[in-house]
């Protein structure tokens, strides 16, 4: 028996044996581009076999040998599989999402794949030298690597220096780039690696910037270094680096697979006060950071997530090592099965690059960012399932201030979106209209201190589209908006995961601040808004309220806010205009009899027992008087006499042929636009006519 077993496994060996390993081949063309690259990298792998997948690592080679060694990052990291590509239906056209890399071609047993680095996160457009790997996960053939290098744009203007920690240059840093956006944020602008000693140098636009170094085990200060580079100039400063001396360590992992990691994916972990780590997941979706002691947030770049076609959390995942390392931080993301897709146009049809959006849950759980190519168009996954609505919007970072875009009519209906299917593709086209006007004002808790970095948005419907903007508070609690002339909605977010009240009160906590109405013409507006702690009351209607007329029906609605809800409204002083009545739910109706204006106080009471006064003012403007007829007169065969009266009220013009008759017939009711206006009459068969004016209603 031993005997057999032996002879069958020799004959499986020499079986084996006869195999052939395909000869694949790698190709990458350019294989150099500038860091400002705006084309696409085309991605080549020939030779395979029929529907063979293969494993694609793009590793940072950080001292520059050529080859992939313990000190190089794995910079990114995904799977091609021949034939196939991130495809969606539009009823039955297929859209192709070209975010996420896929076979483009169609010819079996070779892929070509395009890459679009800005697409795929600012960190592939950092300046250094990589190696692209490409391997089998089975082992069909030996790895084949490929150098790509990032230049830098030759601009007249410079920065340099080095990289230090504890006195001693750090070799194989990176630089990052930022420019600073408000409420301590930092747009990424790109990076340059540092040399094996720790020296670097990026040229750049003129502007304001902020530098910032990482490497592994390390911590910088993001707000340490500031710089305003001019134009022409050379600027040396050097860099500082904190040594860590604990970890964050945790993985990145498919929400419904978690043995299915996500590989090459950048990390920003900050603390509030400033202090910056980078780390990248390895190719089992692990990571470790090294930190000091403080409260982190862990947060992931967000085009590198949607380039694997996965949304990401909404809210921080925040983590305390003030007590030393902590580990097994997992944090899952679903993967996208729904996408939008689209282009953003200004007003004269012209495409628009470079342009942030994001779609987000109407459960305000999941989202994932796009940006507009050179064509301005956009892919942004979503995920389709039984009500949960999905919304697609312009973002406000990094877009140019001076547009407001258009928003689709589902992001303001009830159900929070639109609801996909699985596999739905839904197209969404985006107008961007010049803004030349402003809405400003404060965010404030009530007990006026300011409230920061807190989303405020306005909406309006121009020209039969709806077009929104949207800003943070500044540290003051400020904000400014670009607008167009238009009636706008002013909001507050209040449960939208980052940058909402949610996020700095918690769930619950306080009362959402009412919507305020603004209308721009050729003016600026303002609207404050103040944050009430559950267990106070916050009446949103302003006085003086709009005017009544005597004999005319008049209906208005107080509106308050609280946490618990259940309003019952009194007149706690003063009266209300004579013939008006106020109701327990907030109405005041009726048919003034009296013209004035009245002022008086409500008392509002909530659920949960809370209460508070608002007076108010209302003004009753007296009947208008009676129209005047002028004397009737014959011309063409009609009789005909004018009515001065006054614009924008009804008027029924009745006629008798007896004046003692009470079966008067309605000639003509109007609404005319003027305050003097003709009547005519074609029926002359009678030798007289009357004719009288009723008003109104």
């Amino acid at each position: 028996m031993k005997n057999f077993c032996w002879r069958l496994a020799f004959l499986f060996i020499v079986a084996a044996s006869t195999v052939k390993a395909p000869a694949a081949a790698l190709t990458i063309t350019p294989s150099a581009v500038s860091n400002t690259y705006s084309g696409n990298i085309t991605f080549q792998v020939a030779g395979l076999t029929n529907g063979e997948t293969v494993l694609v690592q793009k590793f940072l080679d950080a001292n520059g040998n050529g080859v992939v060694d313990a000190g190089d990052i794995l910079w990114q990291g995904f799977k091609l599989t021949d034939g196939h590509a991130s495809v969606f239906q539009d009823g039955a056209t297929a859209i192709t999402n070209a975010n996420v890399p896929g076979d483009t071609d169609a010819t079996a047993g070779q892929i070509t794949s395009v890459l679009n680095l800005p697409n795929s996160g600012f960190e592939q457009t950092i300046i250094g030298k990589y190696l692209f790997v490409v391997s089998s996960p089975f082992g069909n053939f030996t790895p084949l690597t490929n150098s790509f290098t990032l230049t830098n744009v030759p601009y007249a203007q410079s920065l340099s220096g080095s990289v230090i920690a504890n006195g001693t240059n750090v070799p194989d840093a990176v630089v990052l780039l930022f420019q600073p956006a408000g409420n301590n944020n930092l747009n990424p602008q790109g990076g340059v690696a540092a040399d094996n000693s720790g020296n670097y140098q990026i040229s750049a636009p003129p502007g304001n910037y902020v530098l910032v170094a990482f490497k592994s085990n390390f911590v910088a200060n993001a707000g340490s270094v500031n710089i305003t580079l001019g134009g022409g100039v050379n600027l040396s400063t050097n860099l500082s680096l904190i040594s860590a001396d604990r970890t964050i360590s945790g993985s990145f992992v498919d929400a419904s697979n978690s043995a299915l990691g996500l590989p090459g994916i950048l990390l920003p972990v900050q603390t509030q006060d400033g202090l910056l780590t980078i780390a990248f997941t390895a190719t089992n979706g692990n990571f470790t950071a090294g930190v000091t002691s403080n409260q982190w947030k862990i947060e992931s770049s967000d085009q590198a997530i949607a380039f694997h076609d996965y949304l990401r959390p909404q809210n921080k995942v925040q983590v305390d090592a003030t007590t030393g390392s902590v580990s097994s931080v997992t944090i899952a993301f679903p993967k996208a099965n729904a996408i939008f897709y689209g282009s953003v146009k200004d007003g004269s049809n012209q495409p628009m690059a470079g342009i942030n959006l994001s779609s987000s849950g109407g459960d305000n759980v999941y989202e994932q960012s796009a940006i507009t190519d050179t064509a301005g168009n956009y892919f942004a996954g979503a995920f389709g399932s039984a009500g949960t609505g999905w919304q697609i919007q312009v973002g406000n970072d990094s877009n140019p201030a001076n547009y407001i875009f258009s928003s689709p009519a589902f992001n303001f209906s009830q159900n929070g979106g639109t609801n996909l299917v699985p596999g739905q593709a839904l197209l969404v086209n985006f107008t961007a209209l010049i803004a030349t006007n402003h809405i400003s004002g404060h965010l404030k808790d009530s007990t006026n201190n300011p409230v920061a970095n807190v989303q405020i948005f306005a909406q309006a419907v121009i020209n039969g589209a709806n077009f929104q903007a949207q800003v943070n508070t500044d540290d003051s609690g400020n904000y400014s908006l670009n607008v167009a002339n238009g009636s706008w909605s002013i909001n507050v977010n209040c449960q939208g995961g980052q940058n909402s009240l949610d996020d700095i009160f918690g769930p619950g906590n306080y009362e959402c601040p009412g919507n305020q109405g603004v209308n721009i013409t050729n003016n600026n507006g303002i609207a404050n808004f103040t944050v009430m702690p559950c267990g106070g009351i916050q009446v949103l209607t302003p006085s003086p309220l709009y005017s009544g007329q005597v004999g005319v029906y008049y209906s208005n609605q107080l509106f308050a806010t609280s946490c618990s809800g259940n309003f019952n409204w009194t007149l706690n002083s003063g009266s209300l205009p004579p013939g008006l009545q106020l109701f327990g739910g907030g109405p005041i109706n009726g048919t003034p009899t009296t013209n004035g204006t009245f002022n008086f106080t409500v008392h509002v009471t909530d659920g949960s027992s809370a209460s508070t006064n608002q007076s108010y003012s209302l003004t009753i403007n007296p009947p208008p008087a009676p129209p005047v007829l002028g004397q009737p007169g014959r011309s063409n065969g009609q009789f005909q006499f004018m009515v001065s009266g006054f614009s924008g009220q009804n008027y029924t013009i009745q006629t008798s042929t007896n004046l003692k008759s009470t079966n008067w017939s309605i000639l003509l009711v109007t609404n005319p636009p003027v305050n003097n206006f003709l009547i005519s009459d074609p029926n002359t068969t009678n030798p007289a006519r009357f004719y009288r004016v009723l008003v109104g209603p």
